[in-house]
């Protein structure tokens, strides 16, 4: 399994999948990105984390670093699209998911590969 040397990591909050404007390497010190969505941050860091994984890279190191523990909270899971939705006024029928209101949570992590 390839190894990470270093690593940042990209709140992006939550935006609808149609405006959403990813990310980009350029102009980056970074070669690999991952973007994850969910209905939480931690879903979201959670599917950076296997997408990380799935490219053989060793996510282990940035799992347990103190940048990625605010994404593993209780807090980060319970802060929800579908809450933040409801707070905002929207109706049930407003945000059920299908192409016009499929609203994500979005984080990204960039890295390089330890040689």
């Amino acid at each position: 399994m390839k190894q990470i040397k270093e690593f940042d990591i990209q709140n992006h909050g939550i935006d609808n999948s149609q405006y959403f404007p990813g990310i980009s390497l350029a102009f980056s010190d970074y070669l690999w990105k991952a973007i994850g969505i969910g209905e939480s941050a931690k879903d979201a860091f959670e599917d950076c984390i296997d997408q990380i994984f799935q490219m053989e890279f060793d996510a282990d190191k940035i799992r347990k670093s103190k940048e990625a523990k605010e994404y593993q909270t209780k807090k980060a899971a319970n802060f929800t699209v579908t809450k933040y939705l409801k707070k905002q006024g929207w109706k049930k029928k407003d945000f059920e998911f299908d192409q016009e209101n499929d609203n994500y949570y979005y984080l990204s992590i960039r890295w390089n590969e330890k040689l």
